[in-house]
């Protein structure tokens, strides 16, 4: 088994809206409805941001009683940007009016004039997060609040590499993303990344320089992979070291980041200040060490993201390689005292059956829990190659629900239990190249739609098209399909990319429901990138009908180079940027020039 299986359900992006978003007018009257939003910094066409035909620029950031933007007005000298710079120069803002302007109304785009000054790292803070893997705990993998980014700006004339942060490691986790966060005496957007170095890292999301981060944390010397340490007898975890592989989940209540770190001795739970990267007492605590003598930290792999969900992190476990004597372990700790509440073993009285699902998390409604098991043991509570659906109960957990896949030997299950949105059903699909469609209560089968070739990484987006599935397999075409009750219906495909194993992970974004604004995201490998780093490209299609040409990819500008492809690991989406790990040592940073 190399890494595989994924989970989700729509629960957890922190999306209330970017505080850039226009307030309301205080007394200088709502911005016309054909100027640009003027606390924004818009230029006008020979000036920047300029009074209405009726009124200057309000104390409160108002604009005059006309609005619009003149095409000749002078600078703005009060339009201050709430956090950020002073609107004297004519900053630009990235979409609406700036936070605390109190704009009358919102502008029709906010739009740059044609003599504006370009952003110059993101003076607007937002309340948008993206607090776990695959942005919810549906693990959908879309963001239905993206405002900026569209299939009409998103090319090569306006898209590219704005900035990389350096980092120690590979990564193989998912970046998160916390809007607002005062560090420091200090709003800053943030953007965390954790590495298989052991080091956790917080940067400010938006500001070119500098490159040092906000904080950093190094959770002690990772697991050295042969060479003296343990060999699993393979090569998967190519940097030959093995720290936190899982991605980390945030709980905004708590102000902490939950981490999972191994050393050569010990997997241990941290619970970090999002602020400090301090240790939060009683963190770190030993995972399993204890409760579980059968557990042994070295030979399993916390490959599965974290999941939170009523107060309990889960963390689930595989192996390196189907290596030693393993078992699937699921444990729950209490976010707050991480005392150990809850424990699952996927194969009780046989062997293997690993938790990995390709790096996603398990998916949850807020009460019960969904995954798939890699291969092991079958029969009775042994669910080797199951579909699952499980009940906390007391200090174990209830099997409520299973399927049992019809595949054997290492051709197991590994993309994951995804629910899809209210349709009450849940995908699945393994290495046997089939999409399994499962009612999400019982787990019965509603559909198997062959693809061909593994599949590692799905989708939901219930965007402009409606609710739809993406699915990219090993050495195959991104497809879309429609989802319907007890149905999947091809819609079209893309053919311009087929890439090797594990074929791309991939994201959506969108702005809700609104034409012209679904992008599909794909972190994909140049290459066959299961035993060896190969380079990776970004590439962005459009979502409501993928068969057209990508609408930009990094490979058209040098530029725009993205590195080496790094392994399951998926791109975000926040506030018109997209961020992307490597295993070239960098984080990178796209979005709008």
């Amino acid at each position: 088994m190399k890494i595989g299986s994924i989970s989700v359900l729509l629960a957890g992006v922190v999306a209330c809206g970017s505080t850039a978003s226009p307030g309301n007018g205080s007394s200088g009257g709502a911005t016309g409805s054909g100027g640009a939003s003027v606390a924004s910094g818009g230029n006008g066409s020979g000036g920047s941001a300029a009074t209405g035909s009726g009124g200057s620029l309000a104390a409160s950031g108002g604009s005059g009683s006309g609005g619009s933007t003149a095409s000749g007005g002078g600078v703005g000298s009060g339009g201050s940007v709430v956090g950020g710079a002073t609107a004297s120069g004519g900053v630009v803002g990235s979409g609406g009016a700036a936070v605390g302007g109190n704009a009358g109304g919102k502008g029709m785009a906010g739009a740059t004039g044609t003599g504006g000054t370009p952003p110059t790292g993101g003076t607007t803070v937002s309340a948008f997060s993206v607090v776990t893997n695959r942005y919810d705990n549906a693990r959908s993998g879309s963001n239905m609040s993206e405002t900026m980014l569209t299939t009409s700006n998103v090319n090569a004339a306006k898209f590219g590499l704005l900035f990389s942060r350096t980092i120690n490691g590979y990564v193989y986790g998912q970046p998160l993303y916390v809007g607002g966060l005062t560090i420091a005496g200090a709003k800053h957007n943030v953007v965390y990344v954790a590495t298989e170095h052991n080091v956790v890292y917080a940067f400010d999301a938006d500001a070119p320089t500098p490159d040092a981060p906000l904080w950093s944390k190094t959770l002690g010397t990772p697991l050295t992979l042969g060479g003296g340490g343990y060999d699993p007898g393979c090569t998967d975890m190519q940097q030959k070291e093995v720290g936190i592989t899982s991605t980390p989940v945030i709980s905004l209540a708590d102000n902490k980041i939950y981490v999972v770190s191994k050393t050569s001795t010990d997997q241990q739970l941290h619970a970090l200040d999002l602020a400090t990267g301090d240790e939060a007492a009683p963190s770190p605590v030993s995972i399993g060490k204890t409760a579980m003598t059968a557990f042994d930290p070295q030979i399993h792999l916390n490959r599965l993201s974290l999941l939170l969900v009523n107060g309990v992190i889960y963390i689930g476990f595989g192996s390196h390689c189907d290596a030693g004597s393993y078992r699937g372990w699921f444990y729950g700790y209490d976010a707050k005292t991480l005392t150990l509440k809850t424990v699952y073993n996927s194969t009780p009285s046989g062997s293997k059956g690993a938790l990995w699902q390709s790096g996603m998390g398990p998916a949850s409604d807020g009460t019960d829990i969904w995954m798939t098991v890699g291969n092991g043991s079958t029969g009775g509570d042994n669910m080797g190659n199951n579909v699952v659906r499980l009940t906390p109960a007391g200090s174990g957990m209830t099997i409520t629900a299973h399927y049992q896949s019809n595949v054997s030997g290492d051709n197991d299950l590994q993309s994951g239990a995804v629910l899809l949105g209210t349709s009450g059903q849940v995908v699945g699909g393994g290495k046997d190249g089939a999409i399994l469609l499962l009612g999400q209560s019982d787990l019965s089968l509603k559909q198997q739609v062959q693809v061909g070739g593994e599949v590692n990484s799905f989708v939901y987006w219930n965007g402009s098209g409606g609710p739809t599935l993406f699915a990219w397999t090993v050495g195959g075409s991104l497809r879309n399909y429609a989802v319907g009750s007890g149905s999947l219906t091809l819609k079209s495909q893309n053919t311009e990319k087929k890439p090797g194993h594990p074929s791309a992970i991939f994201t959506v974004s969108s702005n809700g429901t609104m034409a012209g604004t679904g992008i599909v995201w794909a972190n994909v490998p140049q290459g066959d990138a299961w035993h060896m780093a190969v380079p990776g490209a970004l590439y962005a299609f459009d979502a409501a009908d993928v068969s057209k040409p990508s609408l930009w990819n990094s490979t058209l500008n040098a530029a725009d180079n993205l590195g080496t492809y790094a392994k399951y690991s998926t791109p975000i989406v926040a506030n018109g940027k997209v961020y992307l790990a490597t295993f070239s040592n960098k984080l990178q940073v796209y979005g709008l020039k």
